[in-house]
Parts: structure tokens; sequence; C-alpha cells
């Protein structure tokens, strides 16, 4: 996340294919042009699209990703997804919205098209992005939509790490890289 201006804050999640040092030099490569795109643009559909062109070039695989923007003198929430596209908004009053964003990973297709989301947001909102290892929170039963609406930001990390920990126990390792951005609007 980059604070552009006072009222301007734009970040992305990314989750890379593969593991090791490929993965770790995909991820460098990745944080570069993701930082020369920031210099020059702040809409994460344009921020998406010229990754996607550049990222086409190298052709290391692909990568999922999700970009938004917050612009807080709007109040709004600007939501690309790029294979990450999936995400949750707990509102202030205890509301969970599970929200999708359709589009391919960057790298997949040359001329990709990327939805948005707009979203308003208020005090007390909170946006949750989980990577793929974290598929599970998005399950049909919704037990975890239902602890997100009963719990804190920092008392649902804990259910997750918990979770976690004892799928770690019960098979030995995880099967994916497990990730999650949350954000909280004060």
């Amino acid at each position: 996340m980059f604070k552009i201006s006072e009222n301007l804050v734009v970040g992305i999640l990314i989750d890379v294919s593969g593991n090791g040092v490929t993965a770790a030099l995909n991820v460098s490569a990745f944080d570069i042009l993701f930082l020369q795109e920031i210099l020059k643009k702040h809409n994460p559909i344009t921020i998406l699209n010229n990754l996607n062109a550049k990222y086409n070039k190298y052709d290391k695989g692909f990568i999922a990703a999700c970009c938004f923007s917050f612009d807080f003198a709007k109040k709004e929430a600007v939501i690309i997804g790029a294979g990450i596209n999936e995400f949750i908004v707990k509102r202030k009053n205890g509301i969970v919205e599970e929200r999708t964003v359709k589009g391919s990973f960057l790298g997949m297709f040359q001329n990709s098209i990327f939805d948005k989301q707009l979203i308003k947001f208020d005090s007390g909102d909170t946006f949750y992005f989980f990577t793929d290892g974290l598929d599970f929170v998005f399950d049909e039963d919704k037990i975890v939509q239902n602890y997100i609406k009963h719990s804190t930001m920092y008392e649902f990390k804990k259910y997750l790490d918990d979770y976690l920990n004892d799928l770690l126990i019960e098979k030995g390792k995880l099967i994916d890289d497990s990730s999650m951005l949350a954000i909280e609007i004060k």
C-alpha cells in the first residue's frame, strides 16, 4: 500500500505462481513494475492493464492480483480483480458483504478485461482481501462470514491463524500460501 496524497491510498495484493527462488524473483520483478506504475498512475484499472501488458512480455507464469484505491475525500474504494476476485466488506453495522470482481490472472491474456467495483465506505468499515490459500473463507457454509460478523479484525486474524495451524498439524503442510490483507477504515 502506498500513500499517494492525504486523501488517496493505492495498493495491491498479489500471489505469484510457483515457489522458492523462482517465485521470489517473480515477486521482485513484479514489485519493480508496480512501483514504476504508481509513480505515474493511480487508477487501479489503468495500473492492472499496464502491468498485464508488461507482464505478458516476460512469460514467467501468471500473477493473481487485486489492485485497489481508497479515496478518503470521496469515501470511495475502487477494487479491480485479476485472479484475486473475491473479497469481503464488513460494514460498521456488522453486515458482511461477499463481493466478486471478475478478471483473469495477469499475464494470461494480452487483452484481458478487468471489472471494477466502486464501493462507498464509512468509518468503521473493514475490507478483507485473500489469496487463494484462504479460499475456504468463501465456502458455502458461511461459517467464516458469520465469524467475521461478530469479531474484530484482530480476532478474525487469530481465528484464521488457529484454523491454518490446525490444518498444518492435521496434514503436515498447507496446500498453498495464505495471505490476508485487512483494511479497517478509521
